[in-house]
């Protein structure tokens, strides 16, 4: 099929260059014909207007697979380069990434040790503080006149103050980098966790071993179900062009 060919039976126009997708005339037209034919159904009471209502419905239904048909024709190109991009990103990044991981993982292992010595430097301080206090509690005890419960009660407080303004360890950090510590997660049993914690686990009910079991007419504790009528149509298969 020839380019003007295509352009005359295509539904959807995509222009690349300038990013736009319009409908044709031929699209246009064939919702226009489709709607004028549902537009003559107001009502199905008798086997005369279901068989209207049938045409109808079928004059819908194939302008809708059209628009099907057109929609992933048109999308077909875009979608291949997009594949394309993506596979050529990948390649650039590979040996990168690989590197990327690899500096992550050492500055990583670095930092988790310098966190450990902060966290020590911390409890060592407050061991310290403690001593303070400690210290504060024995000379009272032995203290016989207010003034030099006073004289103590001063200097645990000046000690204190120098106690906490002491920086006993500072982890080594580059300028913008930022460091935090993130959980690395592995969930081993999901329904024991969901027992204990409904809110972290997620359950999707799938919706088509339902449908097996209802047909089977098992009923399923916390599932609702009400047959309806589904009134389809079918198109009519497409015929091939006879070669001369």
């Amino acid at each position: 099929m020839s380019d003007d060919d295509n352009e005359q039976t295509s539904l959807i126009h995509l222009d690349l260059t300038s990013r736009a997708c319009t409908a044709t005339a031929l699209a246009e037209k064939l919702k226009e014909l489709a709607l004028e034919s549902s537009a003559l159904v107001c009502k199905v009471t008798n086997g005369d207007e279901n068989t209207i209502a049938v045409t109808a419905q079928l004059s819908l239904h194939d302008y809708k697979k059209q628009v099907e048909k057109a929609r992933k024709a048109a999308k077909e190109g875009p979608l291949q380069m997009g594949k394309a991009i993506d596979a050529k990103a990948d390649e650039l990044m590979e040996e990168v990434l690989g590197e990327l991981n690899r500096i992550t993982a050492l500055i990583g292992d670095f930092q988790q040790i310098e966190l450990a010595k902060l966290r020590e430097a911390e409890i060592l301080k407050k061991e310290k503080l403690q001593d303070i206090e400690r210290e504060r509690h024995q000379k009272l005890a032995e203290a016989n006149t207010m003034e030099a419960r006073d004289q103590i009660d001063a200097e645990h407080n000046q000690k204190v103050r120098e106690a906490v303004k002491v920086q006993t360890f500072a982890p080594a950090r580059a300028a913008g980098q930022a460091v935090k510590e993130v959980w690395d997660i592995e969930v081993t049993d999901s329904l024991a966790l969901a027992n204990a914690f409904r809110q972290c686990v997620s359950i999707t009910p799938v919706l088509t071993q339902i449908k097996n079991l209802l047909d089977m007419g098992i009923i399923l504790p916390g599932v609702k179900a009400n047959k309806k009528v589904d009134a389809g149509v079918r198109s009519k298969p497409e015929r091939r062009a006879i070669e001369a």
